[in-house]
């Protein structure tokens, strides 16, 4: 049977729950109270009761939540913590600031650093709307809004009952995420669910954002500055979108700054590294601005003398942790600004009943003679403006009881929340749920799940990987998945286990893995053709790139979306981490980033890139952003040379000509007409070493220097046209049959590059090499071609000739970069003379080769009928250019799978990239020595088979602890990855035999430390 027993969270804080089966044990949540004198669950009970947790699930990384983690995580470290990625990323954070503030004097830590440092080894990824199995336990996440990576977490046993905790959730989406996400049809035996706020109704949002925003300007504009408190996660988030939205659409606000500081800091980029998990309107503001939190307006605070300039200087908002003003820099702001009456601290989150907060808004409430914030050590007289705004990112009343009702339990427990609110919650659930028990939670005592009978009741399988969660309520859904590599639309027509059969655009019917499925985009309106609704939403999908309509919710918007991001047509203007890199490189000249849409990279330009020292260059290529890298660019900008030699030689009274750059030496060649005393020399080579990083050579000159160097040189630059006009006469007369992309200008080089839509039959013709000699001739600027294809043009053009023969394509067409090869697959066949005809067509236009796949006609329309499955794949496999079949994918994982098991080669990941599939091992380097096997694949699967270059950490970790368990470890194995190397601290020297079993088994070192 299975138990729940309440160790913390009846009220708020301290949220840890243990549940217990006949088989398994394990933890929700591991949180702490704002009351230090009593900050922790109740974990005497878990020793007295001899507690095994073999799991610790998390819901959210407020501390409330996870602020006793790293303890209870050392008290049980054979336990797997599972979480979300976002809420690991924001765990990060909030558990490094919480000790950080244990170490202060007046705090009482709750772990140690070696207890928070080991719990990032224990930490398993857990996926957002996903269902996974655990130890014969279903387990499903569920988005819960509140803030980033939240879910609601249910547990379905075979025989034993189901629970579903809420956790923290919100029902209304806010600007940045949605709310509660729990399909229709899902049901549990128990819910355990939260009661902040079950006393009461929220007040319309809209019309509480509004006075906020108008009260702050309201305030600024007569010469005040506001304090926001505001929770690090979440809470100030939402509050920094509601402010810049007026400031941007709200012609009666003026524009005025925001100051941001405390943890928000550190949280804001985590919010803007997830654009999956954000809301249409704030995704589109990623993507399109490159952040979240405008430049323009908002301004991070990072030091004290920042703080004391700002409670000086020009009105402004500042937005500051914490929100209950019980620590953090908005204790710092509050004291400097509530005495004066031009000031105003607004309050927008949940205040504890003996926080700060609320004892300054119980204050507010007091005559203006009587208004003193009594605080623990100091009375403050406040004559600031005090208001409160309910902007509170968890569910009302009215949610709380449809939240429940929707899952139809037989047991409900209410925590988190006062006796009032829990009371009213009791008395609203239990007037629409009239058999359902509803009680509210009591510390320390063990509530038993009945399992029922009908809907609740039945034994199911366990997913044997994480699949979408929401698959159980796919049935006649819309879906977006990968056929064959290329993004295809299906109604899904029935569940089979992990795989479901789905009818495609033209009436065939396959069966799929639930993996393969990209999202669901709804049902078939009432009335509509599903083929024809189909084929309208492709066509509306490609309306939206066009448009750049691809952030909303409507099905096009969302499939256009997808085929936008598959095609690289999403480009970041300018990623939010771009500030980190650009502080980083200031030292070095800072000019600009470039995206190079060809490549996926962010091109760095630095005016002296030699001088940035190998470190740095390595922890910016490291850097990533949605799928972008960053790249620093090696060239030297000559304006900044010239510049720096004409300083320097200022400085010293000496004439330079202009310097020669040799970037594959990294050399520099000054010269210098007369002669240089030695001093002179000496001072004008160092100072120029020390800026550029290069090795500098001084050059003595009697005469104006010849060639390159000399004033000839000076001259000829000077003989070009002027670069606007260089480039006008360029886009004014290339030919149209050319189709213009862009045209750029080096000014270092003296050339104009010129990106054509399909270089490869433009380049090497002769009317290009007309064409560049007539620029060259009257502009004095040397042409050079770009051979870099426009990838959505080709697609396009794949599609309109096909279209053009009576034909369709299913799905968006794949293309080989590598091969310069289209493939498209055909939903509506053409005649064999256009099959032959339109590839040479294609390939006359853009000299790249066409490849089509010819529509199969199937057994049947029907499901079951012509017993479609795994092992009797609808379509032939694709031929390879060698001859030999291509095994359909699904089934070539499945055979890799097998023939690992069977060799016992642990592959830990397969991947379908393009046209190759990609195997990930405990490292690179093993799997690169499994060589004769990969070829051995390779040939029977018809797939290339490669290495993933991705490291297995927590992998290596589990390795070297088993290994070394016998010579008492000392602490968790480190990995360095610069090194391929993992060092490991024992109490006994490290033998021979485990270090040979170490390099057998990943091809690295192990090393004592």
């Amino acid at each position: 049977m299975l138990e729940v027993t309440m160790l913390g969270g009846t009220e708020i804080g301290a949220t840890c729950l243990w549940c217990k089966t006949d088989s398994t044990q394990w933890l929700i949540d591991a949180g702490v109270r704002m009351n230090e004198r009593d900050a922790l669950p109740n974990l005497a009970h878990l020793e007295a009761n001899d507690a095994r947790i073999d799991a610790i699930f998390v819901t959210h990384a407020h501390q409330d939540h996870i602020g006793a983690l790293p303890l209870v995580s050392a008290m049980f470290p054979d336990a797997p913590v599972y979480m979300t990625k976002a809420t690991l990323d924001i765990a990060r954070v909030m558990l490094a600031d919480a000790f950080k503030l244990s170490q202060q004097v007046e705090h009482m830590g709750v772990f140690s650093e070696e207890q928070l440092e080991a719990l990032w080894q224990r930490v398993r990824v857990m996926g957002q709307d996903k269902v996974f199995g655990w130890k014969g336990v279903r387990v499903s996440t569920y988005s819960a809004g509140h803030i980033l990576g939240a879910v609601a977490i249910g547990f379905e046993t075979n025989g034993e009952g189901s629970l579903l905790f809420t956790g923290d959730f919100s029902s209304t989406p806010t600007r940045l995420i949605g709310g509660l996400r729990i399909p229709r049809g899902v049901s549990y035996n128990m819910v355990v669910t939260e009661s902040t706020y079950g006393s009461r109704l929220h007040e319309s949002r809209a019309v509480q954002e509004r006075a906020l925003a108008a009260q702050v300007a309201d305030v600024i504009q007569n010469g005040g500055h506001v304090l926001i408190p505001a929770f690090a996660v979440g809470r100030a988030q939402e509050i920094l979108m509601i402010l810049q939205d007026a400031i941007r659409f709200n012609k009666d606000i003026r524009p005025f700054p925001i100051v941001v500081d405390g943890l928000v800091r550190s949280i804001c980029p985590i919010y803007e590294s997830y654009p999956e998990l954000l809301q249409g309107p704030a995704k589109r503001l990623l993507r399109t601005s490159g952040r979240l939190f405008s430049a323009d307006y908002v301004r991070l605070v990072k030091t004290l003398d920042q703080r004391q300039q700002i409670v000086l200087g020009e009105p402004c908002c500042i937005i500051s942790s914490s929100g209950m003003l019980s620590g953090g820099p908005s204790v710092f702001y509050a004291n400097a600004l509530v005495r004066n009456s031009n000031n105003a601290v607004f309050l927008c989150g949940y205040q504890d009943e003996e926080s700060p907060g609320r004892l300054l808004l119980d204050m507010a409430q007091q005559p203006e003679e009587e208004r003193k914030w009594i605080l623990s050590d100091r009375v403050v007289p406040v004559r600031a403006r005090v208001g409160f705004y309910g902007l509170s990112a968890h569910a009302d009343r009215r949610e709380l009881v449809q939240a429940v009702s929707d899952l139809r339990p037989y047991q409900v427990l209410l925590v988190h929340g006062d006796s009032e609110a829990k009371d009213k919650l009791q008395e609203a659930i239990a007037g629409v749920l009239h058999r359902t028990d509803v009680q509210s939670a009591e510390i320390g005592h063990t509530y038993h799940v009945e399992p029922s009978q009908g809907r609740h009741s039945g034994s199911f399988a366990l997913p044997t990987e994480e699949q979408p969660v929401r698959a159980t309520s796919w049935k006649n859904h819309v879906l977006m998945f990968r056929h064959h590599d290329v993004l295809t639309l299906g109604i899904c027509k029935r569940m089979d286990g992990g795989s479901m059969w789905v009818r495609l655009e033209d009436s065939s019917v396959i069966r799929i893995p639930v993996g393969l499925v990209l999202e669901s985009l709804g049902y078939v309106p009432a009335g509509e053709d599903p083929t024809m609704y189909m084929r309208g939403l492709r066509d509306a999908a490609e309306v939206c790139i066009q448009e750049g309509r691809l952030y909303g919710f409507r099905p096009a918007e969302r499939f256009g979306y997808a085929i936008a991001e598959e095609c690289g047509l999403l480009v970041p203007v300018q990623p939010y981490v771009a500030d980190t890199v650009q502080e980083w490189l200031h030292p070095y000249g800072w000019r600009e980033i470039k995206p190079d849409e060809a490549t996926k990279v962010l091109k760095v330009y630095v005016s002296f890139p030699w001088a940035v020292p190998h470190e740095l260059l390595k922890r910016i290529h490291d850097l990533e952003t949605h799928g972008w890298r960053y790249q620093v660019q090696p060239h030297i900008y000559p304006v900044a040379l010239n510049v720096l030699v004409s300083n320097v030689a200022r400085e010293l009274d000496v004439q330079p000509s202009v310097p020669k750059i040799y970037p594959q030496e990294h050399r520099i060649v000054v010269p210098i007409l007369g002669k240089l005393t030695d001093v002179q020399r000496k001072h004008l080579i160092s100072a120029i070493v020390e800026r550029t990083g290069g090795v500098v050579h001084v050059q003595e000159m009697k005469a104006p220097p010849p060639s390159s160097t000399s004033p000839e040189h000076i001259t000829e630059s000077l003989s070009r046209m002027e670069q606007n006009e260089a480039l006008r006469r360029v886009k004014l007369q290339i030919p149209d049959s050319f189709q213009l992309q862009k045209a750029g200008l080096d000014a270092l080089a003296g050339v104009i590059r010129v990106s054509v839509a399909f270089p490869d039959v433009v380049v090497d013709t002769p009317a290009a090499r007309e064409f560049a000699a007539c620029i060259e001739r009257e502009t004095g600027w040397r042409l050079e071609w770009q051979h870099v294809t426009n990838q959505r043009m080709l697609s396009q053009l794949a599609i309109a000739l096909i279209q053009e023969q009576g034909g369709q394509v299913r799905g968006t067409p794949s293309l080989l970069t590598q091969q310069h090869i289209v493939r498209v697959a055909l939903s509506v066949p053409m005649d064999d003379e256009a099959t032959q005809r339109v590839p040479g067509a294609f390939h006359a236009q853009t000299g790249w080769s066409l490849e089509i796949q010819g529509h199969e006609p199937k057994t049947s329309d029907k499901l079951g009928a012509g017993r479609l499955d795994a092992t009797n794949p609808v379509s032939e496999p694709e031929p390879r250019s060698s001859g030999k079949n291509r095994m359909e994918v699904n089934r070539a994982l499945q055979w890799i799978e097998s023939e690992s098991v069977k060799l016992g080669i642990e592959v830990y990941r397969k991947s379908v990239r393009g046209d190759l599939i990609e195997l990930t091992f405990i490292t690179p380097e093993f799997g690169e020595g499994q060589k004769e096997w990969l070829e051995h694949l390779t040939v029977e699967t018809g797939w290339m088979v490669r290495v993933a270059d991705r490291v297995q950490q927590q992998s290596l970790i589990a390795l070297t602890e088993s290994l070394c368990t016998s010579l008492g470890l000392m602490k968790t194995p480190s990995v360095y990855l610069d090194k391929r190397q993992v060092g490991v601290r024992t109490e006994q020297p490290l033998s021979q035999d485990i270090l040979k079993k170490f390099e057998t088994a990943t091809r690295w070192s192990l090393q004592s430390v």
